[in-house]
């Protein structure tokens, strides 16, 4: 299914691509034009396709779509992380 022209997303189309391409992969594709367009974040995304983050990451990637994160991002996350940790001792 590479390559292939998924229709613009309304009622109609989204029933006959879901006939056309299976309900887990019209999901995924969904997941990724929410993503791109900016409307889902990665974890949502990975949500509404049926993957973990780490697996909506390797699909995005596949499909040749870049991360979003930046610097500020990941130091923030890490700091969450962190006291996630700090907050179980």
């Amino acid at each position: 299914m590479e390559g292939a022209a998924f229709l613009p997303l309304t009622k109609t189309n989204l029933t006959e691509q879901a006939v056309v391409y299976g309900l887990g992969d019209l999901r995924k594709e969904i997941a990724l034009r929410k993503y791109n367009e900016r409307e889902l974040s990665l974890s949502a995304a990975a949500e509404l396709a049926g993957l973990s983050v780490w697996e909506m990451m390797d699909f995005l990637v596949s499909r040749g779509v870049g991360s979003r994160l930046t610097q500020e991002d990941f130091e923030e996350s890490l700091r969450n992380a962190r006291e996630l940790v700090a907050s179980l001792d």
